[in-house]
């Protein structure tokens, strides 16, 4: 089962090498299973966040597809799991970095400590009531896209939960697909031809 989990790894990081537009603006919706003892998940938004920030290219083997950037040209986050220190998303970082990680692990995946110059403009959302991911996780990753100078938009829904979905959502959290195109277009990844 390990082997299915590192092969999907695999085919993601491949996948963001080909740059594509709209992979990139679907990147929300995925979801990646890593398939190890006691049903750990690690899901989309944190993996976003950190191929918006690690700098190394961890994929490299010498082909054709190593002249493509894996850094994307924006981010989409919904409820991400940002920070692998301070409240951490236990199920993401035992997924991620295993029982007991090192803390140089924990650093390196602690998206809001690794913002640099280079992190693509953020679309942040999440609820207020998340039971699962802290909410504090896109506060912290949102000021520290700030202090970069990046632009950002930050929108926390008072309902929702962890179950954020691309639509039939409680309340002004439905709103949250329509804030995002608008931000789109606002930072020129599309453009509303009418």
């Amino acid at each position: 089962m390990k082997k299915q989990s590192d092969l999907l790894i695999s085919i993601w990081n491949r996948i963001w090498k080909l740059n594509l537009a709209l992979f990139k603006a679907i990147v929300l919706t995925l979801v990646i299973t890593s398939v190890i003892p006691n049903e750990s998940i690690y899901t989309g938004g944190g993996l976003v966040a950190n191929i918006s920030t690690i700098k190394n290219d961890y994929s490299l083997i010498s082909d054709s597809i190593d002249n493509y950037s894996f850094i994307p040209d924006m981010q989409i986050l919904v409820s991400g799991a940002i920070s692998m220190i301070q409240d951490a998303h236990k199920g993401s970082q035992k997924a991620l970095l295993g029982v007991s990680p090192e803390k140089e692990l924990c650093i390196l995946f602690s998206v809001e400590l690794n913002v640099n110059e280079d992190t693509p403009p953020a679309f942040i959302t999440c609820a207020s009531n998340d039971p699962v991911v802290n909410p504090l996780n896109s506060l912290r990753y949102y000021e520290a896209i700030q202090k970069q100078g990046i632009k950002s938009c930050l929108h926390i829904f008072t309902d929702g939960k962890h179950s954020i979905a691309l639509r039939n959502n409680p309340g002004a959290t439905n709103l949250w697909t329509q804030l995002c195109e608008a931000w789109l277009n606002e930072i020129g990844f599309i453009s509303n031809n009418n």
